[in-house]
């Protein structure tokens, strides 16, 4: 099964939900090599699908149980543009977008 394809069933306690399928198996493999097994990872195949699955996760089967929900979207122009088109997402897919925001970092690299 193609592991992009619409989410069917939530079934572990945490989803993550990453850009493709690259950013799938990147993570699946990260978390597993951490030992970290209580995490699904869900490739949407794109960032523009991120709003249709939003709109749809109250209705999956195991979002029930879901605690906690991850989102991994690559920051192609800046961070804070890829923050803002993910709580804007959050909010057009009906839920209550948490006003997150970056850390400042005071490093220079």
């Amino acid at each position: 099964m193609d592991r992009t394809d619409t989410l069917e069933r939530i079934e572990k306690r945490s989803l993550l939900l990453v850009e493709g399928r690259s950013d799938d198996r990147f993570f699946t493999r990260l978390l597993l090599a951490n030992g970290i097994r209580e995490v699904q990872v869900h490739g949407l195949g794109s960032k523009d699908r991120l709003r249709d699955t939003l709109s749809i996760l109250p209705r999956i089967p195991g979002y029930a149980g879901l605690l906690w929900l991850g989102i991994v979207q690559d920051a192609d122009a800046s961070a804070s543009q890829a923050l803002e088109a993910i709580n804007t997402q959050i909010g057009r897919a009906g839920h209550q977008p948490r006003p997150l925001r970056f850390p400042e970092c005071r490093h220079s690299w």
